[in-house]
């Protein structure tokens, strides 16, 4: 059942994409930009936490954050202004993302009982 309803999903999909490719372009870039804007929200308030521990990484995550949530902003506002920069911007801040990620699991590990009584609270 479910490869039958997602193989119709899909065709329908492909359809669009074929027909009308820039709607589809555009609702990508949409999509896009509330998944920076959520993704960036959770890293803006981890930033803040990682502060209170006193860590040198939080004005990094704070700076991304809140650059990332600026540039999901404006492709909501003007999504066709993003189409051709989106591919590059996405694969870039997935790789600084993964690359936080990476290090403040490092500083985490460190701290772990420390950390884990904050978020108790």
């Amino acid at each position: 059942r479910f490869e039958l309803g997602f193989g119709i999903l899909s065709l329908i999909a492909g359809g669009f994409a074929i027909f009308k490719p820039f709607g589809v372009a555009t609702l990508i870039t949409i999509l896009i930009a509330i998944w920076l804007i959520v993704s960036s929200v959770v890293k803006l308030i981890v930033a803040v936490e990682v502060k209170k521990l006193n860590e040198k990484t939080w004005i990094f995550d704070l700076t991304v954050s809140i650059l990332t949530i600026l540039l999901g902003i404006l492709f909501l506002v003007n999504p066709f202004s993003g189409n051709m920069i989106l591919s590059v911007y996405v694969g870039v801040m997935m790789s600084i993302y993964a690359a936080m990620d990476i290090v403040e699991q490092f500083f985490i590990r460190k701290r772990a009982k420390e950390i884990s009584k904050i978020f108790e609270k």
